[in-house]
């Protein structure tokens, strides 16, 4: 999908119009999903070192592809099949857990709560799928602004000095090839950083030019697209049906 908002030329050039694109191709996006909070990137990495010291922690869930997440990953994110798992599984142990913890669990503070944040390439699927979740599990999910304009946050922060990378050790890995900044993505298969990032198809191929960019066909992509088109519609219907559902019935005295 071509992006009809991107700013004039003269106005940006090379890294900054990519990430001027970015941004308007996110803000685009999220206008659909005006009851889901946004979560930029670059607040998420400038936020991790106060994350690690306080007890709320960001979890990220990748709504992505396989194909896509096997090229990689942002550090600690749980596919959206995992996440799934590991809620469905809590609600058993406290459906079949005793008074006593049931109680506790009750009583737990919400802030100490993880922060939930799906995102996927710039955040269309992900805003789809933070809703889901929401309805689905009475839960508040943010949506990120999308793992290309992750890219860019990447190396805005590592020029500023601001990125803490202490909740990835590999990180740490010394990598030969200059100055350049470190990745902060992953390969889920290894677990060591790369800088290749999945960008769905051309018309997003806007990552940082530190990162090495991969994307479908357009055959394979304009197949994933229908079916992404497939699936908000039946979402959309599932929200009409419930808000017709919620209406309270009029009575002969209305």
């Amino acid at each position: 999908m071509a992006d009809a908002t991107s700013p004039a030329k003269g106005l940006y050039s090379g890294a900054k119009l990519k990430q001027k694109r970015c941004e308007d191709m996110y803000k685009m996006y999220h206008a659909k999903f005006p009851d889901v909070e946004t979560l930029t990137s670059k607040e998420y990495l400038t936020s991790i070192s106060a994350s690690a010291s306080a007890s709320r922690t960001v979890l990220l869930v990748d709504v992505r592809s396989e194909p896509e997440r096997n090229v990689s990953m942002i550090p600690g994110a749980l596919t959206l099949a995992e996440f799934e798992s590991k809620l469905k599984n809590e609600n058993n142990d406290v459906d079949g857990s005793s008074s006593d913890a049931a109680n506790a669990n009750a009583s737990a503070d919400p802030a100490d709560e993880p922060v939930i944040v799906t995102y996927c390439t710039i955040g269309y699927r992900s805003g789809l799928e933070a809703r889901r979740l929401r309805d689905t599990y009475s839960c508040k999910v943010l949506n990120l602004d999308g793992i290309v304009n992750y890219t860019h946050a990447c190396a805005e922060v590592e020029e500023d000095g601001t990125a803490n990378n202490s909740n990835n050790d590999n990180f740490n890995d010394d990598r030969s090839g200059g100055n350049h900044p470190k990745p902060m993505l992953v390969e889920p298969k290894t677990k060591k950083p790369t800088n290749r990032v999945h960008v769905f198809g051309a018309d997003w191929n806007l990552a940082h030019d530190t990162f090495s960019p991969t994307f479908f066909s357009k055959p394979a992509m304009m197949l994933r697209g229908m079916g992404v088109i497939v699936s908000a519609s039946f979402q959309n219907m599932q929200s009409t049906l419930c808000c017709c559902r919620k209406k309270p019935k009029r009575t002969k005295n209305d």
